[in-house]
């Protein structure tokens, strides 16, 4: 895989390479042209896919994927990809964030979880491209809830003792 991405890098030929540098990098590309033609809002939510249509044509060495042309096409085959294109500047920099604003807790307990979170969303934004995955929510309140200060301090959790 790293000879075939090394290969396409070097000629921008597809020719022969395997599904998943052809799906990585025919994404990447794509996502390039898409936030050089809005970087910093990007394309909008859901153009991705239209922007897949619109510049995988120009790729060169693409008659191996006939079958499987749009794989991936959806997704971006990465989350960074996919918020980089349609999001721009502004979605990659609030997803950054996010990410550091919450990332620590006034315990180990929690900041092992939050850890934890840390590590599935960087997989995501590297590898599975879906905004609307079930556990992806979970997992941002989750992180949200412990790493923030109003949740922290336990303001929200204390008894009355007239109730």
């Amino acid at each position: 895989r790293i000879d075939d991405t090394a290969s396409v890098a070097s000629t921008g030929d597809f020719g022969g390479v395997n599904l998943s540098t052809y799906a990585l990098l025919s994404n990447l590309y794509v996502a390039w042209r898409s936030f050089e033609a809005s970087p910093v809002f990007g394309g909008g939510l859901g153009s991705h896919q239209v922007n897949h249509h619109r510049y995988i044509g120009t790729l060169t060495g693409l008659d191996d994927f006939a079958d499987t042309l749009d794989q991936n096409a959806e997704d971006g085959n990465s989350l960074l990809v996919r918020t980089l294109s349609e999001q721009g500047l502004v979605g990659i920099g609030l997803l950054l964030l996010f990410m550091v604003r919450y990332a620590r807790a006034d315990n180990a307990a929690d900041q092992t979880i939050l850890t934890g979170i840390l590590v599935y969303f960087v997989a995501k934004l590297i590898r599975e491209g879906h905004y609307f995955t079930p556990e992806f929510f979970f997992m941002v309140g989750i992180y949200y809830m412990l790493g923030s200060k109003r949740f922290r301090s336990g303001a929200d959790l204390a008894i009355r003792k007239d109730d």
